[in-house]
């Protein structure tokens, strides 16, 4: 009998699908995301998905369209930052597909419950119901966070810390991960310093400092913040040694074991992020849970 395939199903299905790969993607990085992005990314999938069933093509092109599609995915998903992070997130997504699809085809072999009908360059035509593709997303999900941790060379969960950033009326959440290596202070004023993504502060820096933190230090002249900014000299933090441009927040709180430190600090602001995976965008310095005041929860 020959095989009918429904054009509108199988793109349905693999929006669908990509749709949750993406989102777990973007939970497994830690990334909120806006929704528009997300249609618009599975609607790539999707239509990448019909076409490449419906065609014959070489195993070695093959990989690399779909490199290329996932690629394109993720960068419309989560924006452009630097290319090692657009790889590194690229990969993740990979992998993550790549596991649900061997528990999807892992059921459809020992389960009544659902059926892949045909496979033809990686794409299935699945005779499965949405509830059962939610579920599997799920499980996906569990499965490569149970790994990522199990496996982990160290629990990095253990040394990150919610963080407030408090200036001119205005403040940003973020997650902070403690540097016990981080010993960088400001010795006009004792002050630790804090390094900070500009990317997560651009919301909360005035317009007139943007420039400034760019790296355009000669058409800056603003006396109303000339006391708020730094060019503090470093050496070890990244490599070699250099000048850290930094700025004086009114405060930061952040939250570690149940207890909430309000502290005073600079914040040293680099241009590149802090984390591959996105897991944090501020290295703490350990001094701030040591000397700083200790809020209640009650005064929160």
């Amino acid at each position: 009998m020959e095989l009918i395939i429904y054009v509108d199903i199988l793109f349905f299905v693999n929006f669908i699908i990509d749709g949750m790969l993406l989102s777990i993607t973007a939970s497994i990085l830690k990334k909120e995301i806006k929704i528009i992005k997300l249609i618009i990314s599975s609607l790539i999938g999707g239509i990448y998905g019909t076409i490449i069933y419906l065609i014959n093509i070489n195993l070695l092109f093959l990989l690399i369209i779909q490199f290329i599609f996932s690629l394109i995915m993720i960068l419309i998903l989560f924006s452009f930052n630097n290319i090692k992070l657009l790889f590194k997130r690229t990969i993740i997504f990979i992998i993550v597909s790549f596991i649900y699809g061997g528990c999807i085809l892992a059921f459809s072999t020992f389960t009544p419950l659902g059926s892949i009908i045909a496979i033809n360059n990686g794409i299935s035509y699945l005779d499965i119901s949405f509830l059962t593709i939610l579920i599997f997303g799920v499980i996906v999900y569990f499965l490569i966070f149970f790994l990522s941790k199990t496996f982990s060379n160290s629990n990095i969960t253990s040394f990150v810390s919610k963080v407030e950033i408090y200036f001119n009326n205005k403040s940003v959440k973020l997650n902070g991960f403690i540097d016990t290596g981080n010993s960088l202070c400001d010795n006009l004023s004792g002050l630790p310093i804090v390094i900070c993504e500009f990317n997560v502060l651009k919301i909360l820096l005035p317009q007139q400092l943007h420039s400034f933190f760019k790296g355009d230090f000669n058409n800056f002249n603003d006396s109303q913040f000339n006391s708020r900014i730094r060019l503090i000299p470093y050496k070890g933090v990244w490599e070699n040694e250099g000048l850290i441009m930094c700025f004086k927040p009114d405060y930061i709180i952040t939250t570690l074991n149940n207890k909430i430190y309000k502290s005073e600090v600079l914040i040293g602001i680099v241009t590149e992020p802090l984390s591959l995976t996105g897991e944090y965008s501020i290295l703490l310095h350990p001094d701030i849970f040591i000397n700083e005041e200790v809020l209640s929860i009650e005064r929160r």
